[in-house]
């Protein structure tokens, strides 16, 4: 990026060329660990996260990562970066905070979770953000069930809708950073289903 500015009159000269240089990197697993280490409230999140989880080490099943003879606070700062593991405390784990384009460092998670939309059709909708396919080269597959007793679970059934209209390439509608917005359908009504209908997306990478 170039920003110039021009003399404005006979009084000013104009200014030297300021150059800025970015990488710009797809995003993945390595980048969102990255970026989050960069960001002013990593290690104030760190270290709330560490302080909780040691102090339930035997509840949260945490061992000796490290090596060292002992279970301490290196061990469990070695699982803060970590996808199975939920860093801010929000109920999602940072992989999934990563799938639906949340943010790993807040307690966010009213707004990065899945939602259920709601219509007087007898439907059942469920939308979400999550990577385009340029924009996901780690390969999380997102998957969408329907369940009528929440025990089976199955891809039949469900559709999804086409958020930009006939003739328009894509389904999702973009969100910007890599991400589009998704809506998903069954294709029949709760009462036609036995009175009875879920919807669920499953997280699966490589």
């Amino acid at each position: 990026i170039t920003a110039s500015s021009a003399g404005v009159n006979g009084s000013y000269n104009a200014a030297s060329d300021v150059v800025r240089s970015f990488d710009i990197v797809k995003p993945s697993s390595t980048a969102f660990f990255d970026e989050r280490r960069q960001d002013p409230r990593y290690e104030a999140v760190k270290t709330k996260f560490t302080r909780k989880l040691l102090s339930k080490a035997a509840l949260k099943g945490l061992i000796d990562l490290d090596g060292d003879g002992s279970i301490t606070i290196s061990d469990a700062e070695l699982l803060f970066d970590s996808d199975d593991y939920d860093s801010d405390g929000d109920g999602m784990s940072n992989f999934m905070e990563r799938a639906f384009g949340g943010d790993s460092l807040s307690n966010d998670s009213k707004t990065a979770k899945p939602r259920p939309i709601m219509k007087k059709d007898g439907k059942q909708r469920l939308g979400f953000l999550k990577y385009n396919a340029d924009s996901n080269s780690e390969g999380i597959e997102y998957i969408v069930e329907r369940s009528t007793d929440l025990r089976t679970w199955t891809t039949t059934g469900v559709t999804q809708v086409d958020l930009n209209g006939p003739g328009t390439a894509g389904k999702g509608m973009d969100a910007g950073g890599g991400m589009e917005r998704v809506l998903y359908e069954t294709s029949a009504t709760r009462n036609a289903s036995g009175g009875k209908q879920f919807l669920r997306v499953r997280l699966r990478t490589k």
